[in-house]
């Protein structure tokens, strides 16, 4: 769990413009996150997700789930579950 909060201290200080994460209260592993869009076809647009990490992140072949519960158009996100490929 030490990994994960130094990558999560250095994703603070260099993530994109618009877009914030925060831990969940009850699970380090569990984060919630927004994106506002300020330019382009979606501008205005704010779009909510959240990732989970899995208890093997890290290791080869381990990637975290992230999930939007806002609808999202785009062609990696599965309409219906809302999750990125």
């Amino acid at each position: 769990d030490y990994k994960v909060t130094i990558e999560y201290k250095h994703l603070k200080q260099h993530a994109p413009a618009g877009v914030y994460l925060v831990p969940s209260l009850d699970d380090l592993r569990h984060f919630h996150g927004v994106i506002f869009v300020r330019r382009g076809p979606f501008t205005n647009g704010i779009f909510k997700f959240q990732v989970r990490l899995p208890e093997t992140y890290n290791d080869v072949n381990t990637h975290p789930q992230i999930t939007f519960s806002s609808y999202v158009y785009n062609p990696h996100v599965d309409p219906a579950t809302g999750q990125l490929d």
